[in-house]
């Protein structure tokens, strides 16, 4: 079954009938379930930076990350706890500095090297309380957009997405380490 992620359409193996019956019946709109198969394949973005990065079903890159700092920056801009979990990433590190991820270029998470292509946009999905499953107003996009504006696109940006240059393990409470830095500086507009 053709899939469409975004302008990417993909291949994608259906799961079948009794579990699409379920979730339309349950989502009380017609759903089918699907995984990759044997030919899926889809790149990580190619805009910002050329890569091989394998992705599946993510936006457009594998891996996004945040600091606790920069939560935290954001819950006080916002007069209000925005929890982590409204972005979504994969990694919450802690650096000491709120935005300090936007000064990577370059490093490891637990001796794994990456690099970040860019800053990571973000839509209407985080205003969505990820624990209630419910909207209740435009925070934190409303916030964010007051001061971690891009200048280059002038997008709504929080974290960073990172692409692996290896392949290995990481574990909670690895360091994440910066070897360069992004040249020039990530600018901010409002």
């Amino acid at each position: 079954m053709s899939v469409r992620v975004h302008h990417d359409v993909v291949w994608s193996e259906d799961q079948g009938e009794t579990v699409a019956r379920w979730l339309s019946e349950n989502l009380g709109v017609k759903t089918r379930l699907v995984r990759i198969g044997a030919a899926f394949h889809r790149l990580a973005g190619q805009k910002y930076m050329q890569n091989t990065n394998s992705i599946r079903f993510q936006d457009a890159y594998p891996i996004h990350w945040v600091t606790q700092e920069s939560v935290d920056e954001l819950s006080a801009v916002a007069g209000q706890q925005i929890p982590w979990t409204r972005f979504r990433p994969n990694f919450v590190g802690e650096c000491g500095t709120p935005r300090l991820e936007h000064v990577i270029h370059e490093g490891t998470i637990g001796g794994i090297r990456f690099v970040q292509p860019k800053p990571c946009s973000h839509c209407p999905v985080t205003t969505v309380d990820q624990e209630a499953g419910e909207k209740k107003d435009n925070e934190p996009l409303t916030s964010l957009s007051t001061y971690v504006r891009w200048e280059r696109t002038r997008e709504t940006i929080f974290g960073e997405n990172i692409l692996p240059l290896e392949s290995g393990v990481v574990a909670i409470g690895d360091p994440i380490t910066q070897t360069s830095a992004r040249s020039p500086p990530l600018a901010y507009s409002l």
